[in-house]
């Protein structure tokens, strides 16, 4: 799920099924997730407890801070009422890295990066970022001099 501008990146990393978020709402259509992981909570937790199978889970990773505290609060109590779980992933610097370096290398683990972006331009860049139209990790690099060392 993300703007139609990402969609053929989306669908060229092997994602089965693109929707964009501006002209379909995937949590009412009817569809049901065995797993839903969402950068960018902006939906009452409900509204994702709908699109879920029985089991599944959805993880967030960002939003407001009043949709993480209602998926941190509720979470335990839609588990057990709805054997669904509402989960907040929490980062764990470099946990689980050698296991990701290893499928990086084995081309088991797609990344996709934007840029480099000169260091120059970093509020530009940091601009590029906020409007959400990056394509992936963005990459910014020191300004290298062309005469060399």
């Amino acid at each position: 799920v993300d703007s139609a501008s990402k969609l053929t990146t989306l669908s060229q990393l092997g994602f089965d099924r693109v929707i964009d978020y501006r002209t379909c709402d995937f949590t009412a259509e009817g569809e049901h997730y065995d797993l839903i992981i969402d950068t960018k909570t902006n939906r009452l937790p409900f509204r994702y407890l709908r699109a879920l199978k029985s089991g599944g889970t959805y993880a967030t990773v960002g939003g407001s801070m009043f949709a993480l505290l209602l998926v941190k609060l509720l979470g335990g109590l839609c588990h057990r009422l709805f054997g669904k779980r509402l989960t907040v992933l929490v980062l764990k610097p470099n946990f689980d890295l050698d296991r990701l370096a290893g499928m990086a290398d084995e081309g088991k683990l797609a990344t996709l990066v934007d840029g480099p972006y000169a260091l120059d331009d970093l509020v530009g860049t940091f601009q590029y970022f906020l409007r959400a139209e990056h394509r992936g990790k963005i990459i910014i690099v020191p300004a290298i001099d062309p005469s060399g060392p």
